[in-house]
């Protein structure tokens, strides 16, 4: 997951939140 958090929202917003 080298992708920004932007790019994970996109992608998949679960993700992006855990990211986060």
């Amino acid at each position: 997951m080298s992708a920004p958090p932007i790019l994970g929202l996109k992608q998949v917003p679960r993700v992006g939140l855990f990211a986060h």
